[in-house]
């Protein structure tokens, strides 16, 4: 199975604050390609991850239970125990205390719940919000109600939001 990883605006690698990253490691061949497009004067980078020669892993901790606070830092880590990086992306919206907001499991575990709130500012709370998640079968993104209803053993995921296009339908709040 293959998925896109969608790339804006910003190099990743100068990040500054504490936040957990989705991180491609490789274990095989051409697990990674990068394309560039052009939509309506923006330039985009999409990676395209082939999960059958690539581990897409989150990681938001270090071992002693401090957030990750840049790139260098997780790479550092990862490179000191044999792991090769290839890109790494940001996952999630995060609280005061550096938490994620939502969901977020890491190889099974679940480390922050299912967040349904329902406030009236933030992005976050914007719904429809979703859920990207990786399972032995692939990965998906699913509406918070809509992945909550299937009970899935999860490896990875973590939440956000808004969900920007739901089964083919862009949020109203984002479409022209």
């Amino acid at each position: 199975m293959r998925i896109s990883i969608f790339c804006f605006c910003f190099c990743l690698c100068l990040c500054l604050w504490p936040c957990s990253f989705f991180v491609t490691l490789a274990h095989g061949a051409a697990p990674l390609q990068k394309e560039n497009y052009l939509f309506e004067k923006n330039g985009y980078m999409v990676f395209r991850i082939d999960l059958r020669t690539a581990d897409l892993k989150l990681y938001w901790q270090r071992s002693d239970k401090t957030p990750y606070e840049t790139l260098v830092q997780l790479r550092q880590d990862l490179e000191a125990q044999g792991k090769k990086f290839l890109m790494a992306t940001n996952s999630g919206i995060y609280d005061k205390l550096n938490r994620p907001l939502g969901l977020h499991v890491e190889r099974g575990i679940r480390l922050r719940p299912v967040n349904r709130s329902r406030a009236p500012n933030g992005n976050f709370s914007m719904v429809p919000n979703s859920i990207f998640f990786l399972t032995k079968s692939g990965a998906r993104v699913l509406e918070t109600r809509e992945y909550e209803g299937l009970k899935l053993q999860t490896l990875e995921a973590t939440q956000s939001g808004p969900l920007l296009v739901n089964h083919g339908v862009f949020h109203p709040l984002f479409s022209k």
